[in-house]
């Protein structure tokens, strides 16, 4: 029988997925958020000098870019992206500042992939993969928003929390509502 002791302090094998999920998401925010405050930039900036960059692909963030130049702005003062209309691109300044952060973004990677051996780690992708897959999930779906907190408990969630029909208006989302009739895999 569990005590009231267990269950108000549980062990790390009695916490849920959920719980560990939200504790590395946070703490992985918290790093980049470090590596990112001498630079003043934000991890959304570092996502644009990514696209700018060319190292990652994602149209969505490039057309939304090219939709909203202002969301580069904070770039283009500091002098490490140009402003020119069509596609901005990043500067000589630009660019040696975003290899000095791409080596710090390595090594936090390494870092992290670091904490348990090579075949753990590809097993924990691999099974996140699978879970995300079981929930839903398909393979060029965007990154899912933060909810706020309480969403549900105001009414406005459907057994998902945060992803209320209330919830998916305020923040465009209009195209996960089909996510939740897709039969799990």
């Amino acid at each position: 029988m569990t005590s009231l002791e267990d269950t108000q302090h549980p062990t790390p094998a009695q916490r849920p997925i959920g719980y560990w999920l939200r504790v590395v998401d946070r703490k992985l925010d918290d790093a980049m958020l470090e590596l990112f405050t001498d630079e003043g930039i934000t991890r959304r900036d570092w996502r644009r000098l990514n696209v700018i960059a060319g190292t990652v692909d994602d149209a969505r963030l490039r057309n939304k870019i090219a939709a909203h130049r202002d969301r580069i702005a904070p770039l283009v003062e500091r002098g490490w992206v140009t402003d020119e209309p069509g596609a901005p691109r990043l500067t000589e300044e630009g660019e040696a500042s975003y290899a000095a952060l791409l080596e710090r973004v390595t090594a936090l990677r390494a870092r992290v992939a670091g904490a348990v051996s090579p075949e753990d780690f590809q097993t924990t992708l691999s099974t996140l993969e699978a879970v995300a897959l079981e929930l839903g999930w398909s393979e060029g779906e965007r990154m899912p928003r933060r909810h706020r907190r309480g969403e549900e408990r105001r009414g406005r969630g459907h057994g998902h929390r945060g992803h209320g029909h209330h919830a998916h208006h305020e923040h465009g989302h209009h195209e996960h509502h089909e996510h939740h009739r897709r039969p799990c895999r």
